[in-house]
């Protein structure tokens, strides 16, 4: 090695690390500083004012704080999130929130998207928005996108891209099942390709769609046509006598026993009819609420249609007759040419999910400007894991941009158009989780897919979670050690000002190290305020770092990292040879 000024106590190699001039093994490439650098606290407790002071005693400048579920949020006394506050500011601190991870923003139930939940999940939300409040004025608060809706999970294969499954819900919301995407070996398949056929998911939807439509009208018509016959005959007959008593030609008691099952039969008939034509105004309310504007205007056809016939009743075997007249409209709407993309009773429960999220998000940030005005929280979603909702960039960036756009229509009027769209945008954005989404590969996808939902999301970054793993699983490992192209992801995020905390949950508990060290390390943080080398990772190199959480001084001395660098015969504390003996090519 060639002799420079540079390296100008030149000693033994760097063992510690194998990255290149004499940075360690952790360094992702991409330096941050310390100031901009933060972790999480331990979420299960509802003593984070203790988790907080913890933090702050080992130097930490950024901290985020937030317990994993409502009742523990709910167990933390109001004067704690003015205490952290006091304590930030003291400390020159800054602590950013983190709201519960177990709150689901579109009203997930056991039985699918619920509205009351929605609501639900709104108030509980807006709690911790409020503490946020308290706690740092304006910063960001971080929400999950997803707390379990499972979402489309698509995979990659021989570089395309496939949609595998897909869940669906009705138009309540109720969860219908998964539909997957898979071969079908139907007799028109087989006699034309003499093989099975490839079903894709949305093909399938639009199937069921087509189906559950056709399939409901045609029962309906099934069970007309079985009353008519069963009961015909006791209709009429009983008609005639009902209209004889009522004139007062027959007493009731003097029927004979053919007479009076003749006129139970018809009661019982007309029940039948009663609770079918029911069942036809549900299926209509159904068919409306799920149409396209041209089904629409068919269906407005047939309303007038069931109006004036009903107008026009005079006797209740009319509406026998009109209920078979309302069947067959429908029937010719069923019969329309790709009825199940026209009609749709199964829905994406992704879809379902966005209106109903846009809904939470845009009303949260709405009361947050309306109560705290310019340091109002900022509304921040979180992308979770690939099988939960909004976990893609796109999914992700439709829902901010859906919630924007409510927030625009809730606000304009008071705001101006201008105003409200620059405060949507200040306040609804996302934190861009770099383990989360690199939870894609498990299905396929590469460094460079994972570049490219950062970077279709880059716009949209409000705040930045770091954390490691291999791909399968949240294991929460520091920076470096795993194999998520953090560096590669941060690289897409330009223009981002924000703060970077570290979720290394996984490291701390499996073996008790302390993450902020490592981080540092990791991204290459410089060790002095005026952002200049020497820088943590080098520092750590020249004195190799064993896991366990202690540093390993070195036989021999390193160079370049401060004093404590130099051999003992500069005062230094590289034991070993000594400088005098240390080689200088």
């Amino acid at each position: 090695m060639a002799y420079s000024f540079e390296n100008f106590y030149q000693g033994q190699g760097v063992s510690g690390g194998s990255g290149s001039g004499g940075y360690s093994d952790l360094f992702i490439g991409y330096r941050i500083p310390a100031s901009r650098i933060g972790g999480s606290v331990n979420p299960a407790t509802a003593n984070q004012i203790g988790e907080v002071t913890r933090k702050l005693n080992t130097g930490i400048k950024v901290i985020e704080m937030g317990p994993i579920n409502p009742a523990v949020l709910e167990s933390i006394p109001k004067q704690h999130f003015k205490e952290i506050n006091r304590l930030s500011k003291l400390t020159g601190s800054e602590v950013t929130v983190h709201a519960p991870a177990q709150i689901d923003i579109s009203g997930l139930t056991k039985e699918g998207l619920s509205e009351q939940e929605r609501g639900i999940a709104e108030k509980r939300l807006w709690n911790a928005l409020q503490q946020a409040a308290v706690v740092n004025p304006g910063a960001p608060v971080t929400i999950h996108s997803s707390a379990g809706t499972p979402g489309e999970i698509y995979v990659k294969k021989n570089g395309t891209e496939v949609l595998e499954t897909m869940p669906v819900v009705d138009i309540e919301g109720n969860f219908k099942g998964m539909i997957k995407r898979e071969e079908i070996a139907s007799p028109e398949y087989i006699a034309e390709e003499g093989k099975p056929k490839m079903m894709e998911v949305r093909d399938k939807l639009k199937m069921l769609n087509e189906k559950a439509v056709k399939d409901t009208i045609a029962e309906f018509h099934q069970n007309k046509m079985i009353i008519d016959n069963r009961f015909g005959e006791a209709i009429r007959l009983g008609s005639t006598i009902e209209n004889a008593i009522i004139n007062g030609k027959v007493k009731e008691e003097d029927l004979s026993p053919v007479e009076k099952q003749s006129l139970m039969d018809r009661k019982h008939a007309l029940t039948i009819y009663n609770n079918m034509e029911l069942g036809v105004r549900d299926f209509f309310d159904k068919l409306w609420k799920s149409s396209t504007p041209e089904i629409k205007e068919k269906l407005k056809r047939t309303a007038k249609t069931i109006t004036e016939n009903m107008k026009n009743v005079r006797h209740v075997d009319q509406r026998i007759e009109f209920l078979g007249e309302t069947l067959d409209q429908l029937s010719a709407i069923a019969r329309m040419p790709d009825i199940g993309e026209k009609i749709r009773l199964l829905r994406p429960m992704t879809e379902v999910a966005k209106e109903r999220a846009s809904e939470t998000l845009s009303n949260l940030a709405v009361r947050s400007a309306t109560k705290f005005g310019d340091k109002s929280p900022i509304v921040s979603v979180e992308n979770i894991y690939p099988e939960w909702a909004f976990s893609r960039a796109e999914q992700l960036r439709g829902l901010i941009e859906e919630s924007r756009k409510k927030f625009v229509e809730k606000t304009k009027s008071k705001l101006g158009d201008r105003k409200a769209r620059e405060t949507a945008e200040k306040l609804i954005g996302t934190t861009w989780d770099v383990g989360h989404i690199n939870m894609l590969k498990k299905y396929g996808y590469s460094d460079e897919d994972i570049k490219a939902e950062a970077k279709k999301i880059s716009k949209f970054v409000k705040h930045v979670h770091l954390t490691d793993n291999f791909g399968y699983d949240d294991t929460h490992l520091g920076p470096g050690m795993g194999n998520v192209p953090i560096k590669g992801q941060l690289e897409q995020l330009k223009g981002y000002k924000g703060r970077y905390i570290v979720e290394a949950g996984g490291l701390a508990q499996n073996f008790k190290i302390p993450f902020y060290q490592y981080s540092l390390e990791a991204l290459g943080s410089p060790l002095y305020n005026y952002q200049m080398q020497p820088v943590w990772n080098q520092a750590a190199a020249a004195y190799p770092s064993s896991y366990t959480g202690e540093y390993v001084f070195p036989e021999t001395h390193a160079y370049g990292f401060g004093f404590s660098a130099l051999p003992t015969d500069l005062g230094g504390q590289a034991r070993g040879k000594g400088f005098s003996q240390a080689p200088m090519e």
